[in-house]
């Protein structure tokens, strides 16, 4: 077998045994301190052991997953750049074009999070006829079903390969390249405005809520959906930004009481929240990913033959908790639907 043959298999055992490596530990950490702690006739002593075991293996195998994900990451992403060089195509120099770039179609990207269309229907049960905006949009494909619906919808983006692949779902929207806090558009010119995604990577969002209420109409919704600061996303993403290994080189987040009082000081009266778990969660998803970069596709979602029932009975459950106004301190996004004052 070739050198570039050895790799690639080398790389999907070392990234498989990783979390393997940590469980290890934790054991050895727990069986370490049973002995000890019988040998000491000292039971504390045992489950201090066991548990400092078990948080420092859990800690060195998680630090080692990302450090792995991130290095096929990496490679993935210098094999992107390599095929549109070759290609004869400019390379990607902004992150977005990169990530962007790096997809055939949105049928390569997973849906939003939260349930954006459930959310808007909640406000506004009927579109046909109104003017709604989404603001860095990428594929934008909630604005595709509305349109279909009956709304006049602009999507905006400033990457050129998003709206590349907005453009390949259907012609329903009008595409519109251009600067989230400097919209070409008249004041009062939309009936809906919403975001997803995209105000958690702006330092200061200020500028862009009040662009978004100068092109509503009075009394028009705002609908702005971000990551929630209390969940295990947060801490992965900290660890990669600090490190400079951030997909989208920074990005915050805004826990649920944050949030509304954000909005508010923009000029907008919230009249309610939610949040949403991520489905399939974070781990599958981050394991899709570095399998592709390795040469073997997963399904976007999961498929669990016998044991379906019983996922799907889950993220039913998990729906339900989801009404819960708590669970918001929990959940993956969290978002608000507002109106102009």
């Amino acid at each position: 077998m070739s050198e570039s043959g050895w790799r690639k298999p080398l790389r999907i055992v070392t990234w498989l045994l990783t979390p393997l490596a940590a469980w290890a530990v934790s054991f050895l950490g727990g069986w370490l301190g049973a002995a000890l702690g019988r040998d000491l006739d000292s039971p504390s002593a045992g489950l201090a052991l066991l548990a400092a075991g078990a948080v420092l293996g859990a800690l060195a195998g998680g630090l080692g997953w990302i450090y792995a994900t991130r290095r096929l990451l990496f490679r993935r992403s210098s094999g992107q750049e390599a095929s549109r060089k070759a290609k004869g195509l400019s390379p990607l120099a902004d992150p977005w074009e990169r990530y962007w770039g790096g997809k055939g179609s949105a049928l390569e990207v997973y849906p939003a999070v939260s349930d954006l269309l459930a959310e808007i229907a909640a406000s506004m049960p009927e579109v046909r006829g109104r003017r709604v905006l989404e603001v860095g949009a990428g594929t934008g494909r909630e604005g595709h079903v509305l349109a279909d619906r009956g709304a006049y919808v602009v999507l905006v983006d400033f990457s050129k390969e998003a709206l590349r692949l907005s453009r390949a779902i259907s012609s329903g929207p009008h595409l519109v390249r251009a600067d989230a806090t400097q919209l070409p558009f008249r004041d009062r010119s939309f009936d809906l405005v919403y975001h997803q995604g995209l105000m958690e990577h702006f330092r200061d969002p200020l500028p862009l809520l009040r662009e978004n209420r100068r092109v509503l109409v009075e009394g028009g919704v705002l609908l702005v959906d971000v990551p929630q600061t209390f969940h295990l996303y947060t801490v992965i993403k900290r660890l990669l930004i600090a490190s400079g290994r951030w997909f989208a080189g920074w990005e915050t987040q805004y826990s649920p009481r944050k949030l509304e009082k954000l909005v508010e000081s923009a000029g907008f009266r919230c009249e309610r929240r939610y949040g949403y778990w991520m489905q399939p969660g974070l781990w599958y998803r981050a394991a899709r990913e570095m399998l592709k970069a390795v040469g073997i596709r997963l399904p976007l979602f999961p498929r669990f033959g016998p044991l379906g029932g019983v996922y799907s009975s889950f993220c039913r459950w998990l729906r339900r908790l989801q009404r819960w106004r708590w669970s918001h301190y929990l959940t993956l996004t969290v978002g608000v639907v507002a109106r102009k004052e």
